[in-house]
C-alpha cells in the first residue's frame, strides 16, 4: 500500500495491548484512588476545624456582648452616683 492509499482508509486499531500501557493504566488507576481518599481526609479535617471555629466565634461573641453588657451597667452606675453629688452641691 502506499502511503496515500493508508490515509484514504483512516484510523486502524490492532488488538494488541502493550504491558507498558497496561502499568501506566493501573497505575494511574490507583494513582486517582489515592488522592481521592487523600482530598477525603483532607476535607473532614477542614470541616471539623470549621465546625470549631464557629464554636469559638459563637462563645467569644456571648463572652463580648456579657463584657459589654457589664460595662454599661458599671457606666450606668457611676452616672447615677454623679448625679447625686451634683444634686447635693448647693
Amino acid at each position: 500500500m502506499t502511503q496515500r492509499q493508508e490515509e484514504m482508509q483512516g484510523w486502524r486499531f490492532k488488538k494488541e495491548v502493550a504491558v507498558g500501557d497496561l502499568v501506566a493504566f493501573v497505575t494511574a488507576c490507583i494513582a486517582i484512588i489515592v488522592a481521592y481518599s487523600t482530598l477525603d481526609r483532607r476535607l473532614a479535617v477542614i470541616e471539623s476545624a470549621a465546625i470549631a471555629q464557629q464554636e469559638r466565634d459563637s462563645r467569644q461573641d456571648s463572652d463580648s456582648l456579657r463584657y459589654q453588657q457589664r460595662i454599661d451597667e458599671a457606666l450606668r452606675d457611676m452616672n447615677r452616683k454623679l448625679d447625686r453629688l451634683i444634686e447635693r452641691k448647693p
